[in-house]
């Protein structure tokens, strides 16, 4: 009914056949379809769904836009607009389930995800709490000429750093920390880490605080050099 004070609000629809329960035919151009103002509201929800627990291949939510138009818009726009609501999260989803979280398929050619980080906080903090998977993995890339991660133009950099890895876990067990490889015997032209300096400083560093090897070289070959140090234009400096 309508207008009712009963436990189900001022309106209730009963809709007991496979058709929907409301339908609207808008014929609105610079207006919205549905508005709601929830002004009062403190604790509860300006708009639930709740107990959609029939699902099997359907969704709780389905927006589909087909238009072609090239100008500027979000389909969809969460706003937190209160500087002060600090513990206010726009968008937050729980998934109880073995499976994706959140999935984005981009078949244009255009980014997958765009992050704008305004503010001095992290772009990307992740809370992993698992033993035996990967934090981030980045399943068999099709590049060919592109590069599969890449930090450019960190121009603005005083005392901080491009990467750093960080690790003080006290188990015994053989690992790397950090583990480059290039694994096709035929790719004799890539090399596996390479660095380039061209300030007046040192290119590669190895403070080695323990009672280990500095450097250890592993070279299997045969006809090959296990190092090679080219000064081609050394004058009065040392090779070594």
């Amino acid at each position: 009914g309508v207008g009712n004070s009963n436990s189900f609000g001022k309106i209730l629809i009963n809709q007991d056949g496979n058709l929907q329960s409301i339908f609207i035919d808008s014929e609105a151009t610079t207006t919205a379809t549905v508005q709601v103002e929830g002004t009062a509201n403190t604790t509860g929800d300006i708009i639930q769904v709740a107990n959609a627990n029939s699902l099997t291949t359907g969704g709780m939510l389905n927006l589909i836009s087909n238009s072609s138009d090239t100008g500027t818009r979000n389909l969809v726009n969460i706003v937190n607009d209160h500087a002060s609501a600090t513990n206010a999260t726009p968008l937050s989803i729980v998934q109880d389930a073995a499976s994706h979280a959140m999935k984005i398929q981009q078949n244009a050619a255009g980014n997958g995800l765009v992050i704008d980080q305004n503010g001095n906080g992290d772009a990307i903090q992740i809370d992993f709490e698992g033993t035996s998977g990967n934090v981030i993995e980045i399943q068999a890339p099709t590049s060919t000429t592109g590069t599969c991660l890449l930090v450019q133009n960190a121009n603005a950099l005083t005392t901080g750093g491009v990467a750093e890895f960080h690790s003080n876990s006290a188990d015994t067990g053989t690992r790397s920390v950090v583990h480059i490889q290039n694994d096709h015997a035929s790719a004799v032209n890539a090399t596996a880490l390479k660095v380039v300096q061209d300030a007046a400083e040192i290119a590669l560093l190895i403070d080695n605080n323990a009672n280990g090897t500095g450097i250890k070289i592993d070279a299997q070959g045969t006809t090959a050099a296990g190092l090679i140090v080219d000064c081609p234009s050394l004058t009065t400096g040392a090779a070594g």
